[in-house]
């Protein structure tokens, strides 16, 4: 692979950190903001989607760490 297209892989893989670290940090308050609910509405379908939507993000985290891992793979070859 050349140096160009390395180069632009590499930058796809800082881009996909700055969005993780984005993602991170909406699940961090949609979970404080479910932690904050009452227990009553916790358990009503506003928190069930409330949780969906943290679990949602948490997947999304982890394949594009798995994308960026995978690119990262490249460069030992």
């Amino acid at each position: 692979m050349n140096n160009n297209r390395r180069a632009r892989l590499q930058e796809i893989c800082e881009q996909l950190q700055s969005l993780m670290a984005d993602l991170q940090e909406i699940q961090d308050e949609e979970q404080k903001a479910f932690d904050n609910l009452p227990e009553n509405l916790q358990i009503s379908g506003r928190g069930e989607a409330m949780e969906e939507n943290i679990s949602s993000m948490e997947d999304a985290y982890s394949s594009m760490e798995d994308a960026c891992s995978s690119i990262e793979e490249i460069f030992d070859k």
